[in-house]
């Protein structure tokens, strides 16, 4: 459903001539090693990772970023007149603030999480968010085969 949205952004960016378009940029974001975080721990623990990643994306955020799951566990950002630097900026805020974060276990062993993310730009010629997301996604993907806890911009 919220990737309808950006269908209907879509739209709207196609009326304005290229001249004047905002950049629009979108950052993924995917927990490392989350399945095994899970199958280790349990879900209840997974569940405790997941708000503190929610609240460090809440708190880096504009309310008028898209913020909606994307794939698997990945986490997708669409933000409207932000262009690569500053979503890269955001990303890597988001990356070191939540690498410091420490969950405990239901024994109290703590669990240290981090996250990888992927952040790309439309130029003022393009219009689809479908290429902004694969061209986001393939810097993800470059940024988990990196060695995971890093930022990549495509």
């Amino acid at each position: 459903m919220a990737w309808r949205w950006l269908e209907r952004e879509d739209a709207i960016r196609r009326r304005v001539a290229a001249e004047r378009r905002p950049p629009r940029s979108a950052i993924l974001f995917d927990l490392d090693h989350f399945g095994l975080v899970n199958k280790r721990y349990g879900h209840q623990v997974g569940d405790r990772v997941l708000r503190p990643f929610a609240d460090t994306l809440r708190s880096r955020g504009r309310a008028s970023d898209l913020v909606a799951r994307y794939g698997g566990v990945g986490v997708g950002v669409i933000r409207e007149t932000a262009p690569r630097e500053a979503a890269t900026k955001i990303a890597e805020g988001v990356r070191t603030a939540f690498a410091k974060g420490r969950v405990g276990t239901l024994g109290g062993e703590p669990v240290h999480t981090t996250v990888s993310a992927g952040c790309a730009t439309l130029e003022a010629w393009e219009v689809e968010g479908s290429q902004l997301l694969e061209r986001a996604d393939v810097a993800l993907a470059m940024a988990k085969h990196g060695g995971r806890n890093q930022v990549v911009a495509a």
